[in-house]
């Protein structure tokens, strides 16, 4: 639990996201971020609105072609 105390802190979140790029899972370590950085990755504000938007229509057209080749990929 120490370690995970610490690994959360925004202070250590914002140096793994400068040195890695990887996003953030506290908040708080965006402010301490470039904001130049901050809205590339993944768990910035804006980005987050339209992380998970399902376009049913395109799944609607596609789902088999998708399938197909995830089939592939997964005995590849």
């Amino acid at each position: 639990m120490k370690a995970l105390d610490f690994i959360g802190r925004p202070e250590y979140q914002a140096v793994f996201a400068r040195l890695l790029y990887y996003a953030p899972q506290n908040p708080k370590a965006l402010a301490l971020l470039d904001p130049t950085l901050a809205k590339l990755l993944p768990s910035h504000p804006d980005n987050e609105k339209v992380a998970h938007v399902v376009d049913y229509k395109w799944w609607a057209d596609n789902n088999a072609r998708v399938q197909r080749r995830f089939e592939q990929w997964l005995q590849s």
